[in-house]
């Protein structure tokens, strides 16, 4: 085994990982990557890292010159090649063919397009990745002649929230090119090679970055976390609970981060100060403790190669909560607002010891949902807005097959929103297409 001294894995002569003879590459997992893979292992019957990116395309897209360019992306990016590795092992293979074709599926023909198109996408969540021969599921489904809906299940070792913005931007460029007939664009940067170079910036013993770190060590575990089965074996399976900010809730929000202590640099770090707060008042609760210590995630791509790098880049790292007992909402804000700055300073490329990363049992997650465009196509992702109103999405204030129905009430067209979608539309928003960008993002999780 050996990688190259460009980050570019050998190639190495072995029996291929779907068990036919083959040339495969060998290459080093990143220490992120070991963390999940090994996750993975203590927990095989569990689809903790099978990630899905949803997105819908707004426009007519060539699905054989879709599929060729999903291909052309999979040969030319080895790390969407890889497979699993063995059980302890610190490097992974790399497949020299394409794992797998983009599927291209047509349900606008069935009788009930809506129905076809939602099994399809629940066959495909709910179906495990063999990542012994590939780490992604992709297909692509037309659902009119104007809409489409490409979603791509991939497992998290290679990947990572902001990895989907890449994603779509990389395909988007190809795709284009081959629709022109022209030569495909130029080759992004190798995630091997990125990876270590961010390794090769490690902070040098003293650093204050090290310093840092070495002070949030200490781990907490959470009552809350986990539990015993009636075998004595730890289990983690848990009810998810999803909140949707209705428009009352996003507007509160907006005006929130327009003031002191809630303001900060950029509206997204005023909003993570927030759910930050929310998180340290509700954890302090449940655990009664004034000390706390969380995972927040860094993108970990300080540079401009880094965020054009298909790759899994991700990286958790530990952030201090304090309560005091006279702690208004403000001033446990405005401590975190120091912490957070803190944090952004010192979460340098290449500081990723496993004893900073690991053994956190809570986490803070914030996610920018705005993906722009494929191919000159207005795209969105879709996270948790309802499969009825995301499929049947009009824009309108008269679709009564929507807001006539009580589980769609925190919907764009649900009853409590139809006085929003009235003053959009009185504001001078022409259209649905209109009115759909203006609301995209408009629901979120904590």
């Amino acid at each position: 085994m050996s990688v190259a001294a460009d980050g570019n894995a050998s190639p190495d002569r072995a029996t291929g990982t779907d068990g036919r003879p083959g040339d495969t590459a060998v290459q080093k997992l990143a220490p992120n990557q070991q963390f999940i893979w090994l996750g993975q292992h203590l927990a095989p019957e569990i689809p903790l890292y099978e990630m899905p990116y949803l997105f819908t395309i707004h426009g007519a897209v060539d699905a054989a010159v879709f599929a060729a360019a999903f291909r052309q992306l999979v040969l030319e990016t080895p790390v969407l090649r890889q497979v699993a590795p063995d059980r302890g092992s610190p490097a992974v293979r790399i497949r020299h063919d394409c794992p797998a074709e983009c599927r291209l599926l047509d349900p606008a023909t069935a009788t009930d397009s809506e129905a076809a198109l939602r099994k399809i996408i629940t066959e495909t969540l709910d179906s495990r990745l063999q990542t012994k021969t590939c780490l992604y599921d992709c297909l692509l489904a037309k659902v009119a002649e104007d809409r489409y809906v490409w979603l791509l299940k991939i497992h998290h070792s290679v990947s990572d929230a902001f990895n989907g913005h890449v994603l779509l931007s990389a395909l988007s460029d190809i795709y284009s090119s081959l629709l022109r007939g022209g030569e495909a664009p130029s080759r992004r940067p190798k995630f091997a090679a990125e990876q270590q170079d961010g390794q090769s910036t490690r902070p040098p013993a003293g650093n204050t970055a090290q310093a840092w770190w070495s002070e949030r060590s200490e781990r907490h575990r959470y009552r809350f976390y986990g539990g015993m089965t009636e075998a004595g074996k730890l289990h983690y399976r848990h009810r998810r609970a999803v909140v949707s900010l209705s428009d009352n809730d996003n507007l509160a929000l907006r005006t929130m981060i327009q003031r002191a202590p809630f303001r900060q640099l950029t509206p997204s770090l005023s909003y993570f100060n927030i759910f930050a707060t929310v998180l340290a008042a509700f954890l302090h609760r449940i655990e009664d403790t004034p000390d706390l210590m969380v995972g927040v995630t860094s993108h970990n791509r300080p540079t401009k190669s880094h965020r054009q790098t298909i790759g899994l880049f991700m990286r958790l790292l530990p952030f201090r909560m304090h309560i005091e007992p006279d702690d208004t909402f403000e001033t446990l804000s405005a401590r975190l607002a120091v912490e957070a700055t803190g944090f952004l300073k010192h979460a340098v490329s290449g500081e990723t010891d496993t004893h900073i990363q690991g053994g956190l049992a809570a986490a803070l997650n914030l996610i920018n949902l705005d993906v722009g465009t494929f191919a000159g196509l207005p795209t969105e992702s879709i996270s948790s807005r309802c499969w009825y109103c995301w499929m049947n999405f009009s824009g309108c204030t008269t679709d009564s097959r929507c807001r006539n129905r009580p589980e769609h009430r925190n919907c764009l067209n649900g009853p409590q929103n139809r006085s929003a979608v009235k003053s959009i539309s009185a504001s001078g928003v022409p259209d649905c297409r209109a009115v759909r960008q203006r609301w995209r993002g408009r629901s979120g999780n904590l």
